[in-house]
C-alpha cells in the first residue's frame, strides 16, 4: 500500500511540473487566442493574467507533493532495514533520484 502512495506522489509531482512548463511556454500571442476559445482555454487565460500567483501556487504544491514523497519513502524503506541509518541513506539517495526523473 505505501509503494502504491509513492507511486501515486510521483505521478502528482510529474502532473504539477508538467503544467507549470506547460503554462510558463505559452507566449503572449497564444494566451490572447486562448481568451476567445473554450472555456478550459478561457480559464488558462485568466489563470496566467496573474503568473506570480500562478508560479507560487504550483512551487508550494510541487514542494509539499515532494516533502510528502520523502517522508513516504523513509517509511517504505523501513520496511527492508531496521538500522534508521541505513534506512535515511536509502530513502536520502533513491526519493531525490525518483523525483528527479518522474516528478
Amino acid at each position: 500500500m505505501i509503494w502504491l502512495a509513492l507511486v501515486l506522489l510521483l505521478a502528482c509531482s510529474g502532473a504539477v511540473s508538467a503544467s507549470e512548463t506547460a503554462l510558463f511556454a505559452l507566449d503572449r500571442q497564444a494566451l490572447y487566442r486562448f481568451r476567445r476559445e473554450g472555456p478550459l482555454r478561457r480559464r488558462v487565460f485568466q489563470l496566467m493574467t496573474r503568473p506570480r500567483r500562478v508560479l507560487m501556487t504550483v512551487l508550494m504544491a510541487n514542494t509539499a507533493v515532494n516533502v510528502t514523497i520523502f517522508a513516504v519513502s523513509f517509511f517504505a524503506f523501513r520496511q527492508f532495514h531496521r538500522a534508521p541509518a541505513l534506512v535515511a541513506a536509502a530513502a536520502s539517495i533513491v526519493a531525490p533520484v525518483a523525483v528527479i526523473v518522474f516528478g
